[in-house]
């Protein structure tokens, strides 16, 4: 997966407040930071996390907002993170 840390601007993360539901917290991080990951078609196409998102359970959209928390607080390669 890569993602971008320079979306999580002051201005997206206030947006987040006016949003109701957890669901619509998850999808509106993942949308806005996940770049691409390894989510395929069954033609082997990568399929955009805006496509497919909605369609994913909470706990899924959780685990990815959260395994992208910790790779950002842990030391490591700025590369991915750009």
């Amino acid at each position: 997966m890569k993602y971008r840390v320079n979306a999580l601007t002051p201005a997206f993360l206030t947006g987040l407040v006016e949003l109701k539901t957890l669901r619509e917290i998850l999808l509106a991080q993942v949308n806005e930071v996940v770049d691409q990951w390894d989510i395929v078609n069954e033609n082997d196409e990568a399929i955009s996390p805006s496509e497919i998102s909605p369609k994913l359970p909470i706990e899924f959209l959780k685990a990815v907002v959260d395994a992208i928390s910790a790779d950002m607080a842990a030391p490591g390669d700025a590369e991915k993170k750009a």
